[in-house]
């Protein structure tokens, strides 16, 4: 299975007093362990199994990353920064803001950049003079991103009064297609700074088009089978109030119209550039991203949604599989705190037996589940090759990108759905106008689709209907939607929403007995029993359960053989009064 790798980012290291999520945890537990020191029973256990400890994470894991996205965006993400100005991305090691900062707090370094500014007619210009004619107060040479967030900063008085002053003219000029130039004339505006108000002006203009014209535009969506058409439909003319056409010509004023729509056919990377950084904000509902998981209902959505998986459980220990890694492992751990374990059953197939090794092709898949599951991409497909360990690999943009998250302090590995075979052993008892033989097929294959993953059977109500889902309703992020919240209390457990047998449940030869009695022409069941297949044949039971050890990942599969379920005519002897 090949799956599609996202785009690799290279994450940067937090300048004091910022911190990476590693530093922030070893700060956090110091400064729990030092206020529990002098304390008669000192709290000492910070296992990630601990609940405050999983609070405490995810808290600084939230800290952490808005420490990355600051470092990582700078200067040139700031909210006056003009889209259109943004220059390349920041060398490693250069700190925009205080690199500008300290340039801007010295006033002879800061009436050097100014004059340089004066004297140049474009952004490109300005910039280049002040890189070569300002030193930074150490000394060194501004860098290139420092120079043009200078040159920034030194004109953005003059442009916002511009906007302010001129707005009615810039208007007009947009409306009319005239030049903006002639709107700000004398001003001496460069070329970068006119088409930065030109598309302020139109961006305005496009906010006041979807706020009054929004129930057309939605209806016009409504109507598109996908993107390419809403896109396209969306090109004009619409009608604004005062009788004014405007069709939107500008491809990204089109993907921010379809915005309007809450459940737009289109995918949520639309609006998202090759980083995956928002376009749009704020951020459509289709954009929205769920939490960590927290509940096994949150881990069992992922692992459902990764492909071919058809049911998937998620239950506490390590079971035998893959772990959190990709790498395999042996004999199952029923329980280890802080270890889950998904286990999935595979689409089109039947589970495999409880005791079967697992080939290198059902590996390869259940490794690519688990990282699907977990937010990697193909770590993991080689059997061979088990997934790095992300934290030795922060730096390394190539293989970060294979690593799969680690979920707070959660270790989660994956398993087949496994199964072990039931004999059932009985005397099915037939009317004498009965025919043995229909009795014997149709007893079979009843309990062919009782004791099956599926768990079909007559007497069982069948499966509900899924709901269709709500958009963005059930979308949403990062809470879970109120009725998603309502399933999970009327259903905690997920006996409803997983149909068939879930693993670890027993076989009761009481429900065999009702689904063999249910057949037509059949008045009575003898000698009843069960055994696993593995088991010797003196062994029976009444309930019977998976192998020992194996319990949390296995259902029963009916073994035709040995064959030991005997059909006959029920004697007039047997029944007195007959």
């Amino acid at each position: 299975m090949t799956l599609q790798a996202p785009a690799s980012l290279r994450r940067s290291t937090p300048a004091a007093p910022d911190a990476d999520f590693d530093t922030l945890r070893a700060t956090a537990l110091a400064a729990i362990q030092r206020s529990q020191a002098e304390r008669a029973a000192p709290w000492t256990d910070h296992n990630p199994h601990d609940p405050g400890i999983t609070l405490l994470e995810a808290a600084l894991h939230a800290i952490a990353d808005l420490h990355y996205r600051v470092a990582v965006r700078g200067i040139d993400a700031w909210e006056a920064e003009a889209s259109d100005w943004r220059g390349q991305p920041p060398p490693s090691g250069v700190d925009h803001r205080r690199a500008l900062q300290r340039v801007l707090a010295m006033p002879a370094a800061r009436d050097q950049a100014q004059a340089l500014v004066d004297g140049a007619t474009s952004l490109a210009g300005a910039a280049a003079w002040i890189a070569n004619g300002v030193g930074d107060p150490d000394g060194t040479p501004l860098a290139a991103p420092v120079a043009h967030a200078v040159a920034r900063a030194l004109r953005e008085p003059l442009l916002r009064r511009a906007a302010l002053d001129r707005s009615g003219a810039i208007d007009k000029a947009v409306a009319d297609g005239t030049p903006v130039a002639e709107a700000v004339a004398g001003l001496g505006l460069w070329p970068e700074e006119l088409e930065a108000l030109a598309t302020r002006t139109r961006r305005r203009r496009l906010a006041r088009l979807l706020r009054d014209a929004g129930p057309d535009l939605q209806r016009l969506i409504e109507a598109a089978p996908d993107a390419a058409a809403a896109l396209a439909a969306l090109h004009g003319p619409f009608e604004e109030p005062g009788d004014t056409w405007l069709g939107l010509e500008d491809l990204a004023e089109r993907r921010v119209a379809l915005a309007v729509h809450p459940c737009p056919p289109v995918d949520p990377e639309l609006w998202e550039d090759e980083r995956g950084e928002t376009t749009l904000w704020p951020p459509h509902p289709l954009q929205a991203r769920t939490v960590e998981p927290v509940t096994s209902a949150d881990y069992r959505r992922l692992a459902l949604a990764a492909p071919a998986v058809r049911r998937a459980f998620v239950v506490s220990g390590r079971a035998a599989g893959i772990d959190w890694k990709g790498e395999p492992t042996g004999a199952p751990r029923p329980f280890r705190r802080g270890a889950l374990t998904l286990v999935v059953e595979r689409a089109g197939l039947e589970p495999p037996r409880w005791d079967a090794q697992l080939t290198g092709e059902q590996h390869s898949w259940l490794a690519a589940t688990l990282g699907t599951a977990l937010g990697a991409d193909s770590g993991g497909a080689d059997p061979d090759t088990p997934y790095p360990d992300f934290r030795a690999l922060l730096d390394d943009s190539e293989l970060d990108a294979q690593a799969p998250r680690r979920l707070l302090g959660d270790e989660v590995g994956a398993a087949y759905m496994r199964s072990f075979g039931v004999v059932v052993r009985a005397v099915v008892e037939v009317e004498p106008d009965g025919l043995l033989s229909a009795v014997r097929e149709d007893a079979l294959a009843r309990l062919r689709a009782f004791l099956s993953s599926d768990r079909s059977s007559p007497l069982e109500p069948a499966a509900p209907a899924p709901e269709p889902l709500r958009c963005p309703e059930d979308l949403d992020g990062p809470w879970p939607p109120p009725n998603a919240v309502a399933a999970l209390r009327a259903d905690p457990a997920g006996e409803v929403a997983a149909r068939g047998w879930r693993p670890g449940a027993p076989v009761r030869a009481s429900e065999v007995a009702q689904l063999l009695h249910a057949i037509p022409g059949v008045s009575g069941i003898t000698g009843l029993a069960l055994r696993r297949e593995d088991q010797p044949a003196t062994v029976w039971q009444t309930t019977l359960a998976a192998p020992a050890g194996h319990e949390r990942y296995c259902v029963p599969a009916f073994a035709e053989t040995p064959d030991c379920l005997v059909v006959r005519l029920r004697s007039q002897e047997e029944c007195p009064g007959g």
